[in-house]
């Protein structure tokens, strides 16, 4: 039963962000598609800043692990961007390709216009 409640809170959201971001995409203004990534990566940045500033205040530089290595804070904040930036580009990439299928569409018309005259 738990699982099922894992389900509904995560992938009925991810879903609808995904049917979001396709839907919007589809759209003719093109500026629309582009609203979930930028929002995706806005989110991404302010976390990574509010984290860096938060360090930088109580004086974090380094992170120690239980098993003894330690981590620059730097790298840390280097792969939490990327790993965080992953959701902006599926979003990018869900963005290409249905504009790209419109640009395609687009174009076939138009040659078929030009066979017409």
């Amino acid at each position: 039963m738990r699982v099922w409640g894992l389900y509904l809170v995560y992938g009925v959201p991810l879903a609808g962000i995904i049917f979001m971001q396709i839907f919007l995409s589809r759209k003719e203004n093109k500026w629309l598609g582009l609203v979930l990534p930028i929002i995706s990566f806005g989110v991404n940045l302010a976390y990574i800043l509010i984290g860096v500033w938060t360090a930088n205040r109580v004086g974090i530089t380094m992170l120690y692990t239980g098993t003894g290595e330690e981590f620059s804070f730097t790298w840390l904040v280097v792969q939490l961007f990327f790993r965080n930036s992953i959701a902006t580009a599926i979003l990018l990439i869900i963005y290409a390709l249905c504009r790209g299928k419109r640009h395609k569409q687009r174009y076939l018309a138009k040659m078929s216009i030009q066979d017409l005259v």
